[in-house]
């Protein structure tokens, strides 16, 4: 354990600037950052699609057929990340915003069968408002909501790469 805590630190230390990376990324231009973001996953799609499709061809083991079907979608699906890494996002952000009015809706009948109980929450009405009111601006704006969520990420992780780094020269301090 102690060969670990003494060698750890730079892995701790390369993982907080890392992250304090990103989260500057995310804070300065969170558009940028959610295309990066669809793109990557874009080109992972692919490499992992083709990689799929090779293998498959190459060995044609059991069930091969399903794996060239897999490696397929996951080309069809990279290719539409990379280049419309803008209608990617949105299409994400409107699923999550029907989530979140969907919710809402539950928690607003939820709150008028706890009031026909005798039983009334101010709190469940007020947060299934507020969800309500969230959704329905994501829906009707899927990538401003994107970048409000960029934003809260580089937040986070600015926090987080600046903890790590502390904790790394507390590692190489011991």
């Amino acid at each position: 354990m102690n060969y670990l805590q003494n060698n750890s630190w730079w892995i701790e230390g390369l993982k907080g600037i890392l992250v304090l990376i990103l989260g500057i990324i995310c804070l300065v231009n969170p558009a940028s950052a959610l295309a990066a973001t669809a793109i990557y996953l874009g080109i992972l799609a692919i490499l992992t699609g083709l990689t799929v499709v090779i293998v498959s061809l190459a060995k044609k083991q059991a069930n091969w057929e399903f794996w060239i079907a897999e490696g397929g979608f996951s080309l069809v699906i990279g290719v539409l990340l990379v280049s419309f890494p803008k209608l990617a996002i949105n299409m994400v952000i409107i699923l999550v915003s029907l989530l979140i009015i969907a919710i809402s809706i539950i928690q607003i009948l939820t709150y008028i069968n706890l009031k026909k109980s005798g039983y009334s929450s101010q709190v469940v009405l007020f947060t299934a408002i507020l969800s309500l009111i969230i959704g329905i601006l994501l829906l009707f704006n899927p990538f401003e909501g994107a970048k409000a969520v960029a934003i809260v990420v580089g937040v986070f992780a600015v926090v987080y790469g600046v903890s790590s780094l502390f904790a790394a020269f507390k590692l190489l301090g011991r």
